[in-house]
């Protein structure tokens, strides 16, 4: 099941922009939406009418405040509101969704306030929502927390720490509460697979912080130790990271207009390897511009036909260097230029992903991030050889650092 959580700071303005058209490329089975600020009544009705999911409200008493909403695509076993205590239920701060292997908490956890007043009420919330999360793993069921918890909970997590010690989303009692949930049997799954990436998904619009990226992390998703390991276990390498690492080269080459060309929609891997060239150009200030693939998997003949229209249609002109999803995808990208007489790295610089063997030979000699498949190898066998000799074993996931190997294809620009 895909769960997806978004903070809308106001549904019906989301609503009147298209906001919701992400909806039917991501296609989550459940989206939990925190402050929506409006009753049903008050949506257009293209959200609530949506032929592929169904929609239940927890609307603030105060009108234009606060309150949550669950969208789904399985009808669940029950839904209820609220944490059985008033002061917080009329603010509409919580709905719990039940399923045969899991409940979901869908939460907009309260803000301390201005000069700090609201404080102690939004550590009572974190209190009575544990109690009763502590309920359930008392009885063996399963949690998923997901929401705005107003918390940022250590220093990676925003981008002023020391300047906000004092404020609420970053008091030591605010954190400590966090911490409590930890130690409680929930796992912080962002941060169990990414420990020391800087994300956040929060920016002040009010000083103009998202282009400056100085955030917090604020919206999470907390899970229940049980369900850390899911059933398969595997081995991959950092596709974020890895196009990270090929952005940096070639921001360090003068390039600064960059294409990636062959981003797929509904892989993960390529969603990651996408989601690493944006963050760099962001950091870089570069405008980010894609050459998109429809195909459902990568391969020269693919990378070449696309090309081919690219290059017809004088996409990447003014770019001057191409990130390919794949080393396929690239190498379809050499051939369609050799066709148009374009010369690599003369005309632009490219590099590929996987490093694949082709990739080094001599007419190629791709510049490429390499996935350390001989290490992976290793740890999938040790994954295996651990299961079969002990059942009981539990799943394993491993994420390898990929590396840049610089070859002739790339030149300064």
């Amino acid at each position: 099941m895909r769960i997806t959580t978004w903070n809308v700071n106001g549904i019906r303005a989301i609503v009147n922009k298209d906001g919701f058209d992400w909806m039917d490329e991501i296609k989550p089975d459940l989206l939990g939406l925190q402050e929506i600020k409006a009753k049903p009544e008050q949506v257009p009705g293209l959200l609530l009418e949506h032929p592929e999911y169904q929609s239940f409200w927890h609307s603030a008493e105060r009108p234009g405040y606060s309150g949550t909403a669950v969208l789904f695509k399985q009808e669940p076993l029950s839904i209820q509101t609220g944490l059985d205590m008033p002061e917080y239920d009329d603010e509409g701060r919580t709905i719990r969704v039940e399923y045969d292997d899991f409940f979901v908490y869908n939460i907009y956890f309260p803000n301390g306030g201005p000069k700090n007043w609201r404080v102690d009420f939004k550590l009572g919330f974190y209190a009575r929502l544990l109690e009763l999360c502590d309920e359930h793993h008392r009885l063996g069921e399963n949690v998923i927390l997901t929401g705005d918890f107003n918390t940022a909970h250590n220093e990676i997590d925003l981008a002023n720490p020391k300047a906000n010690q004092k404020n609420t989303g970053f008091l030591p009692e605010e954190r400590a509460w966090i911490d409590k949930y930890l130690e409680h049997n929930f796992v912080d799954a962002f941060r169990a697979i990414y420990p020391d990436r800087v994300a956040y998904t929060w920016w002040d619009y009010r000083t103009n912080a998202r282009p400056r990226n100085v955030g917090w992390r604020l919206d999470y998703f907390f899970v229940s130790e049980n369900l850390r390991d899911l059933r398969e276990s595997y081995v991959t390498v950092d596709n974020y990271k890895g196009t990270v690492l090929g952005m940096d080269y070639l921001h360090s080459l003068g390039h600064k207009k960059i294409l990636y060309f062959g981003r797929r929609i509904g892989s993960i891997t390529h969603q990651l390897r996408a989601q690493g060239y944006e963050e760099a150009c962001k950091k870089f200030g570069i405008t980010p511009a894609f050459v998109d693939s429809h195909y459902t998997h990568s391969s020269i003949k693919k990378g070449y036909l696309i090309a081919m229209e690219m290059f017809k249609a004088r996409q990447h002109m003014g770019h001057t260097a191409i990130m390919a999803s794949t080393d396929t995808m690239a190498l379809g990208v050499i051939k369609a230029a050799d066709e148009f007489g374009m010369r690599i790295p003369e005309d632009f610089s490219l590099i590929g992903f996987d490093n694949i063997n082709f990739s080094s030979l001599p007419k190629i000699n791709l510049t490429t991030i390499d996935q350390p498949k001989n290490a992976m190898a290793a740890v999938a066998v040790d994954m295996l050889v651990n299961k079969i000799t002990d059942p009981t074993v539990g799943y394993s996931h491993r994420i390898m650092e990929p590396s840049l190997i610089v070859r002739s294809s790339c030149a300064p620009c």
